[in-house]
This record gives structure tokens, sequence and C-alpha cells, in this order.
């Protein structure tokens, strides 16, 4: 059996790609499939995978690995706090964690985060194998030596680290070990499928007007995603362009406003503006809330969480990723597989997928003005934007064929366990 550890509480990139890993698992290996959730949550959006175990996975934290891995950063009293209170509390989790593993009993114990490192202990202590899935990244040189510390703990505990891009794999020191491995991402093979659709029937099934032109995004509600940049470009757009916004928003919604809260946002807009701090992120659902107050509603649709992003892909005219931190963007392939262009904020994971002005638009200062242009600029341009699309979309199927990604991850089972399986 293996036993896939899932630590994430929403919907996103790492769900649905462990979704489709275990889909093909299960259906073309003969190895049996157990996904464990530490948040409970989670279990009904794995429930329907046929032939697969869904349980729960024991609660233990999660923080001192985002820290670690420099994917949560600061100095903040709180975070230190946490960081310490998590370090102190490893035992018990590694204890809880080493007991569920042993009873599970599992032949190899595939971690879906770099930020699982306790678990990662507790498998070793059981005498399986681990294998890391690693889906973070950070360019961060304050915490230098803490991250290249760690990556050379989850190097050395692991019998196989998979990396999903090039940022990640170099990251992980991909070129100083033979164990760590890149293997993108995988897109369900509907995403493939040569069909032909009526996109003015679409849009009106979403209740889009037809002739607008869209963009979307499926970032939700994340400083990380660039929210906030994503709803202000339409004060730079002409009223003909509407935003799309899916994914997790924990409600948004105008929230009142303390003079306290003025001054922070000001001064963290001094500080952007001045290249002082990288991105927006302070009381951030207030700040996007804030926004929507001043936003009108006809030209911006908050769709929340779908179940099935490929009829908003297909409605859309564009999609959007506006990531102010580095990390690889499982929406651009999927706006690729459907023929889509790209417009994504500059930082190396971006350079790595993208060939600026061939596949997708690269905007180099993270602003919602420059992102509104890149956006003119195709909807002024829609034979570019169509050329973009078929670009892209064959880089999407050379590199997220879920069928040839899944093969090299089934191989690296049967390596780790010496085993040729049929």
């Amino acid at each position: 059996m293996i036993l896939y550890v899932h630590h994430g509480a929403v919907l996103g990139g790492a769900p649905t790609s462990l979704r489709n890993l275990v889909h093909g698992v299960s259906k073309e290996a003969d190895f049996i499939c157990c996904i464990c959730c530490i948040w409970p949550e989670m279990k009904e959006y794995f429930s329907n995978l046929e032939n697969v175990e869904v349980g729960s996975y024991p609660k233990i934290g999660l923080f001192s690995g985002r820290v670690l891995i420099g994917w949560s950063r600061g100095l903040s009293l709180n975070r230190f706090i946490n960081f310490w209170k998590e370090i102190l509390s490893s035992p018990y989790y590694i204890y809880k964690e080493y007991i569920f593993i042993k009873r599970k009993s599992p032949e190899i114990v595939h971690l879906n985060s770099s930020i699982l490192w306790t678990s990662a202990i507790a498998a070793r202590l059981c005498k399986i194998p681990v294998v890391w899935h690693i889906r973070e990244a950070s360019d961060d040189t304050s915490y230098n030596y803490i991250r290249k510390a760690y990556t050379w703990f989850i190097r050395k505990t692991a019998h196989a680290v998979i990396c999903i891009g090039p940022q990640e794999y170099s990251k992980m020191g991909g070129e100083r070990s033979s164990k760590v491995v890149k293997i993108y991402n995988s897109l369900a093979e509907s995403f493939f499928i040569d069909q032909t659709y009526d996109k003015s029937v679409l849009r009106r099934s979403l209740d889009f007007p037809d002739q607008a032109f869209i963009y979307l995004s499926l970032g939700g509600l994340s400083f990380r995603k660039g929210t906030y940049q994503f709803i202000d470009a339409l004060k730079f757009l002409p009223e003909s362009i509407i935003a799309v916004l899916l994914g997790e928003n924990r409600g948004i919604k105008p929230l009142a406003q303390s003079r306290l809260t003025s001054c922070q946002f000001r001064l963290e807009d001094f500080l952007v503006k001045k290249n002082l701090k990288r991105y927006f992120s302070w009381n951030y659902q207030n700040r996007v809330a804030s926004l929507l107050m001043n936003t009108d509603k006809k030209r911006l649709n908050i769709a929340g969480v779908v179940d099935d992003v490929q009829p908003y892909i297909k409605a859309c005219d564009v999609l959007i990723f506006a990531g102010t931190t580095p990390h690889s963007a499982r929406p651009v392939y999927e706006a690729w597989a459907l023929k889509k262009p790209v417009i994504v904020f500059d930082s190396e994971v971006m350079r790595q997928d993208i060939d600026d002005g061939l596949d997708g638009i690269i905007v180099k200062d993270h602003t919602a003005e420059a992102l509104a242009e890149a956006i003119i600029q195709l909807k002024e341009d829609p034979e570019l934007a169509r050329k973009m699309g078929e670009a892209g979309y064959m880089k999407a199927r050379e590199r997220f064929s879920m069928k040839s990604n899944n093969t090299k991850i089934i191989q690296i089972y049967r390596d780790i366990l010496g085993e040729d399986r049929i």
C-alpha cells in the first residue's frame, strides 16, 4: 500500500494534482492506495476515487515546515511563538504519527508537501521508505541557511524527492543528488480532448456577458496569487473588460476600517511603491474588502470554489496568474491545455515556464497598472492571443501528460521496493 499524506485545507493545485496521481497509480499499477488528510474536510474531495481508501491523518503542526522551507516568512512575535510551539510539540506529533503509520503498515509513505517534516521522521522510525513531493519553492535569501539545512534534511530522509518544476528541482539540490527528480504535475485527460464548444452558449450558462472581454484568475483570495492587483486592474481598463475570480475567498466582504488599519495600508503602499516591500500582505483580507467597496460589482464576478474550472477557462479570453511569491502555476497549464493565452507576474519560476511574447506575457512590474496594459494588449490583438494559446497547448501536452508523469512516479515506487510490479 502507498500511504499519501495530504496537508492542505482548501482546494487548489496540490490536492488536484494528488487526485490525478492517485487515480493513475490505482488504475495503472497494482498498488493499493490510501489518502489520509490532516484536515478532515478534504476527505470528500478525494472520496470519488475508485478503489482508493480515504481517511484522516493525525492533526499535526504545519507552520514550522512552512518556515523551514522559506514559504512563510517574517519575524513577528506571533510567528516566533507559533514556530517554537510546534518545534517543542514535535515529539508528540511524531509519536502520534508513528503509531498511525505503524498501524497502517504501508510499503511507502508519499508526502504531498515539503512542510511535512514530522511525518518523514515518523515514517523513517517505522523503517518505511519516504517519497517527498515538493510543491513549494522560495527565492528569499533572508533565511537561506535554514532552507539549505532543511533541504538537506529532506534529501537525507527521502528515498526519492519529486519536484514539480525546475525551480523546485534547483532549490532541492537536484544537481547534487540522484534522489531528486523533476516530474511536472498532471492534468486530467479531459483537458486535452479536442472538442468544439459555442463560447456564447457557455457564457450564457455561466451568466457572463456575451460581448465582454473576460480575464480570469483561479487563485481565490491570496496575497501569493496577487488578488488585490487582479481586482485593482479593473480601474485601469475600459468597461467592456470584466474580471472573474475563482477559488477560495473565505467570505470576502467589506469590513469597517479603523484609523490604524488605514495608516497600515498607507505605510504598506509606500513600502511597496519604493520596492522596500515586495508585495501587499498586511491585513490582506481587509485590504481586498476595502477595494471591493469601490469596485463596480457588474464588472467583477466572484464565483468562489467550483468543481470544474474548464467551463470558466473556456469562457474567458485570458488567464491571469499574478503570483507575488515564486511557485509553480498549475492554472497556467490548465489554460494552455484549453488553448488560452496567459499573463503572469515576473518571477524566476515563470521565466522557466513561459516564453515571453510567444505563449504568454510576463509582466515585469507587479502592479495593477502594468497588468491592465498587458490585458489591453491581448484584447486589441486577438490573433496574438490565439497564437499564444496554440503555443501553450503544445507545452502543456508535453509537460503535463497524466499518463507519462504517472508512469514515471510508478517506476520510482517500483525502484524503491526493488520489485518488478506489473
